[in-house]
């Protein structure tokens, strides 16, 4: 999890569970979620990605919102080929770390909806498989960053 010291990822679950999870600060709060602004000095990153199956592709997308709620910046990148709603997940994250190591922000919170990609980020996880190959690139980049 040292990895991850830089990051506070959010992970909204389907059945509507938010869980924080920091190096240090483990903590786990019920209810209706919604957006909320990062704190002052924060930036936060928000990816969700969509599987087109017949037509074999993907579409990520990454937003970033600045302390005060306002828009940052966005990207979206499309892949050809054949991926799972997690790999595709897993995908976006990576591709939202490799855009925070261009752009050096210090403080950032990186929000996602994907719970199996949430807990191969901050869990014991080993996979030999294509998503395991994606989830050990996320970890080098939040090494990197």
């Amino acid at each position: 999890m040292a990895m991850l010291s830089k990051f506070l990822i959010q992970c909204q679950a389907a059945k509507k569970q938010l869980y924080y999870i920091d190096v240090e600060v483990h903590k786990l709060a019920h209810g209706a979620v919604s957006w909320e602004k990062p704190e002052f000095g924060w930036v936060k990153r928000n990816v969700d990605a969509v599987v087109f199956a017949s037509q074999e592709r993907i579409e990520l997308g990454c937003v970033i919102h600045n302390s005060d709620g306002r828009f940052f910046a966005a990207r979206c990148v499309g892949r050809f080929g054949t991926f799972s709603a997690r790999e595709a997940e897993a995908l976006g994250i990576r591709e939202a770390l490799s855009w925070l190591k261009e752009y050096q922000l210090p403080c950032v919170i990186v929000e996602m909806d994907c719970l199996q990609v949430f807990q191969a980020l901050t869990g014991v996880f080993y996979g030999p498989n294509g998503f395991g190959l994606i989830i050990e690139d996320c970890r080098e980049l939040a090494l990197a960053i």
